[in-house]
């Protein structure tokens, strides 16, 4: 997914905070999946940030 607005850049920035509250709440069972999301949305977040600036 592509960020193309404010609204989705929002969005990403308020999944991206709750995939983190999970991480800290998760051992490392799941900590592999939920490291791979947070790595997907930053790498999106900062395509974003860059064509806005």
């Amino acid at each position: 997914m592509e960020i193309q607005n404010e609204k989705q850049y929002q969005y990403a920035l308020e999944k991206r905070s709750n995939l983190l509250e999970a991480y800290s709440f998760l051992g490392d069972v799941n900590s592999e999946s939920i490291d791979r999301q947070i790595s997907e949305i930053d790498a999106q977040i900062e395509r974003y940030e860059a064509k806005k600036s």
